[in-house]
């Protein structure tokens, strides 16, 4: 499968990862399954967060065996440093992994809360810390808001970003993504269907990844599913 660079990091992302929400509603052997398969299929790249319930812990059941196949990504909406701290010394131990490549600050909504990351003893802090120590590679961001997400990668601090992408969000590409090219920050869409408001998840994926995108990060609950995503990847 195509692999690309995450902006300035070392991560060499299958355009097509794994998005990690709708293994919650799977029991933890058929998460297992599902997630197998995509490593068999070339996967290598999957996206989880604290807020998704038991996700980080299904992964890291299933793909700890796998560990030097695939890049982890988790995230937490903590904004202080002692919280962000604690939520992600929990995410190492679901994940199993003595190290996470990628860890976000999940769902930064606002110019207020964005401030308060960036501000001595936020979230940013803790991160930063955790990178020297070597408990995370990168460190990213993720959001819904242009202005907000925008002003978090002129900053220069987040290695990644992460936006909803998609045939009918497309207004991304004004400003967030060239400033993210411009500032080798890489670029992971979520939210490929727009929330099921399109119907063809691999119309949706080829326009995601001809659009700007390094990786996009549908989420699949099913092998069916895996198989024809990576198809479309496969294509690319």
């Amino acid at each position: 499968m195509l692999t690309r660079t995450l902006g300035r990091t070392d991560i060499e992302a299958t355009v097509v990862g794994f998005g990690g929400i709708p293994i919650q509603g799977l029991s933890s052997a058929d998460a297992g399954t599902v997630l197998l398969r995509a490593v068999e299929r070339g996967v290598n790249f999957f996206d989880t967060a604290r807020g998704y319930t038991d996700s980080e812990e299904k992964i890291g059941r299933a793909l700890a065996p796998h560990r030097d196949r695939i890049y982890l990504a988790s995230k937490a909406m903590s904004r202080t440093a002692e919280a962000m701290r604690g939520e992600l010394e929990t995410s190492l131990r679901l994940l199993r992994a003595d190290m996470i490549d990628l860890y976000q600050c999940h769902a930064v909504g606002s110019m207020e809360v964005l401030d308060t990351v960036l501000a001595p003893g936020g979230a940013l802090e803790a991160l930063e810390e955790a990178r020297e120590a070597g408990k995370i590679r990168w460190i990213g961001v993720t959001g819904h808001s242009r202005p907000v997400l925008l002003r978090a990668v002129e900053t220069g601090r987040f290695d990644t970003v992460q936006l909803p992408f998609n045939p009918i969000e497309t207004e991304w590409s004004e400003d967030v993504l060239p400033a993210a090219a411009a500032g080798d920050v890489g670029t992971i869409g979520m939210k490929p269907v727009a929330g099921g408001a399109l119907r063809s998840v691999a119309a949706s994926l080829r326009f995601i990844l001809t659009g700007g995108i390094d990786v996009a990060i549908p989420g699949m609950d099913d092998v069916r599913q895996v198989d024809e995503n990576c198809a479309v990847a496969d294509g690319c």
